[in-house]
């Protein structure tokens, strides 16, 4: 009979097993960087590339084939929103009370709240629960993807480098507009409509596919610097406590208060807990937020999730929640 050291040990390992393939592909890409094969020049373009053509390839895929019921998953989604909005307005309250620069409160409270579930959740959803997250997780995208985009826009509109009213048509027309959107939105409608897909077709956006998560995780590592790393290190760290600590640990108690459990309940870990999105830099650049400050958390969430992600599997393994 085993000992409760060895499940616990065999646990430890199984969420390590899972987290540390994208914390290495990120000192790859350091790597590479520092030793000049990959120029930055380069990895700029690999951001691009990632945002606007792997990622949207990826959730297309991920969901064209899918059979998704919404009905069977309107609590889950309804729950997910609801908990974004309550996670974002609690957030934006605290920061607006934390701290006297109002310039950085966008800034500081896009990058609590606003998870990279496209990047880092999905592969981990389906890596650590398996196969029975596919369908969740790709309702979830269609639900989790707008919320961010417009609560992002919203925040940085009121409390930004440059205030301004707010524009509703440019809100929606952005979300809209998205390329995280339009693919998952397209792989939803081709599978809920039953559109049959060309082989060729599906194969060509899986090899894409394919390329999203390691370049991008590659790219993140390449555009490391120590610099940056140290740079406003206080409202990073004030950022990355919520989105990695507090944020998870309170929500996904209350979805387990709710009755969520199995795949479900660790979608919702994922969720709140990933590191920031990799957009929430450009965002916070092109709309007057600090994008030093961005950067640094998102610099700071992505190394520090390695260990936050796979002790969160390790925890809720151990507890026999997944």
């Amino acid at each position: 009979m085993r000992s409760v050291e060895e499940d616990m040990w065999e646990n430890l390992l199984f969420s390590l097993d899972r987290v540390m393939p994208f914390f290495l592909l990120i000192l790859l890409g350091y790597g590479l960087k520092r030793l000049k094969i990959l120029p930055e020049a380069f990895l700029g373009g690999v951001n691009k590339y990632v945002y606007r053509v792997a990622l949207p390839a990826n959730l297309f895929y991920n969901t064209c084939r899918v059979d998704v019921d919404i009905g069977a998953n309107l609590r889950f989604l309804g729950v997910t929103a609801l908990l974004i909005l309550l996670s974002f307005s609690l957030i934006w309250v605290t920061t607006e009370l934390c701290f006297r620069d109002k310039t950085v409160v966008g800034t500081l409270v896009q990058g609590s709240f606003r998870g990279n579930f496209s990047l880092l959740g999905v592969p981990l959803a389906t890596a650590v629960v398996g196969a029975n997250a596919a369908a969740p997780a790709a309702m979830a995208i269609a639900v989790v993807i707008p919320c961010y985009a417009i609560l992002s826009v919203i925040v940085l509109t009121v409390r930004g480098k440059q205030t301004g009213s707010l524009n509703l048509k440019k809100i929606l027309l952005g979300v809209l507009t998205t390329p995280l959107f339009i693919g998952t939105i397209a792989g939803i409608l081709v599978s809920a409509l039953r559109i049959p897909v060309p082989g060729m077709l599906y194969q060509t956006a899986g090899y894409v596919s394919g390329t999203a998560t390691p370049l991008g995780l590659m790219a993140i590592g390449g555009l490391f610097t120590w610099k940056d790393a140290t740079a406003r290190l206080k409202p990073a760290l004030y950022a990355a406590f919520i989105k990695l600590l507090l944020l998870p640990l309170v929500m996904v108690s209350i979805c387990y208060i709710l009755g969520f459990r199995g795949e479900t309940l660790f979608l919702y870990f994922v969720i709140f807990g990933a590191p920031v999105a990799v957009s929430s830099y450009s965002v916070a650049g092109e709309m007057g937020g600090d994008a030093p400050l961005a950067g640094n958390i998102l610099i700071l969430t992505t190394l520090v999730s390695s260990l936050t992600l796979a002790s969160g599997i390790y925890l809720m393994r151990t507890l026999g929640w997944i």
